[in-house]
């Protein structure tokens, strides 16, 4: 069992790209977090909204985007326990061209990453164009 689980979406656009974490969250039993903040591509400064953000960065947000989702993201700071830490997502430009999620379980004692893995992997609008595979 993965103590928490992290995935990157890196997509063509804000849309898609919280299209695809709603649908990879759902489709894995995942907390959905509370809000997506907003962030640099340094992310050292975050924000709530567009209109909190300049104008260079709401620019850059118009084109492809990296979301950072994390299942569990942050400890108690006192005692160190990560057992009531809250889903968080990240958005934040993307300037590369390859679109994908890249999926990273945090298990015990290792580390292990999967991806480029297709966005629309959890799409069920997708599978029912398929039709049963039984048939």
């Amino acid at each position: 069992d993965a103590k928490f689980v992290l995935v990157g979406f890196n997509a063509k656009g804000e849309e898609s790209a919280l299209v695809s974490m709603r649908q990879w969250v759902e489709g894995l039993g995942l907390p959905a977090p509370e809000e997506v903040v907003y962030t640099d591509d340094a992310m050292s400064t975050n924000y709530g909204s567009r209109e909190e953000m300049p104008d260079s960065l709401v620019q850059e947000l118009s084109g492809p985007v990296h979301v950072a989702y994390n299942s569990k993201a942050g400890a108690d700071p006192d005692t160190g326990d990560d057992t009531n830490a809250p889903a968080t997502a990240l958005m934040m430009p993307y300037p590369a061209s390859d679109r994908g999620c890249v999926f990273t379980p945090i298990l015990e004692g290792f580390f292990t990453q999967y991806g480029d893995i297709p966005l629309d992997l959890f799409d069920e609008a997708k599978d029912n164009d398929f039709g049963d595979a039984d048939e």
